[in-house]
C-alpha cells in the first residue's frame, strides 16, 4: 500500500473513531449507559453495524476507546509530573491530585461519572484498568522515591505507599460519585487528600 494510500486510511479511521466516541457521549448523556448497544452506536454514528464491528468487536471494547480517550492523556500528564524533579515531591503530588479530579468537576463530567461507576466486567476492561493503575502507581511512587532521596518522604517502601495513596484517590472518586458531588470544587476533594499525604508519607 502507498504512503498515501495509507494516509489516507489512517485519516478515515480517526474520523469514524470520532464519530464514534462523539455518539457515545451523546447516548449516554441522554439515554444512559443501557441504551449503548453496537447497534445503538452505529446509527447514532451514520455508519453501518458492519463498519462499527470492523474497528470494535463488541460495546466492551468501545467502553476501553471511550475510557482511553480520557484517561491516557491523564496518565500521560502525571507521568510527565513524576519526571519532572526539579520541584518537591509534595508539590508534585499535589499537582497530579490537581490532574485526576479536573475531568470530575468540568464539561463532560457526567460521562466520567457513568465510566467510573461502571465496575469492568470484562476482561478487556479489566485488563486496560490494570494497565494504568500500574502507570499511575509507578508514576506516584517515582514521586515518592525522589522525595525520600531529598529528605521530604519517609522512609519505606515506595511501591506500597502509592498504592496507598492510590487507593485513596480511587475512594475519593467513590465517594465523590455515591454522593454526586462531582461539581464541587478540585480543592475540595485535593485538600483532604493532601492532609493524608502530608499524615501519612511526608516527613516533618
Amino acid at each position: 500500500m502507498s504512503s498515501y494510500a495509507e494516509r489516507r486510511r489512517q485519516l478515515a479511521t480517526l474520523a469514524l473513531q470520532e464519530q464514534v466516541f462523539e455518539s457515545v457521549v451523546a447516548i449516554f448523556e441522554e439515554e444512559g449507559l443501557s441504551a449503548l448497544t453496537m447497534e445503538r452506536i452505529a446509527r447514532a454514528s451514520g455508519i453501518s453495524r458492519g463498519t462499527l464491528y470492523n474497528y470494535f468487536s463488541d460495546r466492551d471494547e468501545v467502553l476501553v476507546f471511550i475510557e482511553a480517550r480520557i484517561i491516557d492523556p491523564l496518565v500521560e500528564q502525571v507521568q510527565a509530573i513524576a519526571r519532572d524533579d526539579g520541584r518537591p515531591a509534595l508539590e508534585r503530588m499535589e499537582q497530579v491530585f490537581s490532574v485526576l479530579f479536573r475531568p470530575l468537576v468540568g464539561p463532560g463530567s457526567a460521562l466520567v461519572k457513568i465510566l467510573f461507576d461502571t465496575p469492568p466486567e470484562s476482561s478487556v476492561r479489566q485488563e486496560y484498568h490494570r494497565r494504568k493503575r500500574t502507570a499511575l502507581r509507578g508514576a506516584l511512587a517515582g514521586i515518592l522515591l525522589h522525595g525520600q532521596h531529598r529528605r521530604e518522604v519517609r522512609e519505606g517502601d515506595v511501591q506500597r505507599m502509592a498504592e496507598i495513596v492510590l487507593g485513596a484517590i480511587y475512594g475519593t472518586f467513590d465517594g465523590m460519585i455515591d454522593k454526586s458531588q462531582i461539581m464541587r470544587p478540585v480543592a475540595k476533594n485535593i485538600d483532604p487528600l493532601m492532609a493524608f499525604v502530608r499524615g501519612g508519607v511526608a516527613l516533618g
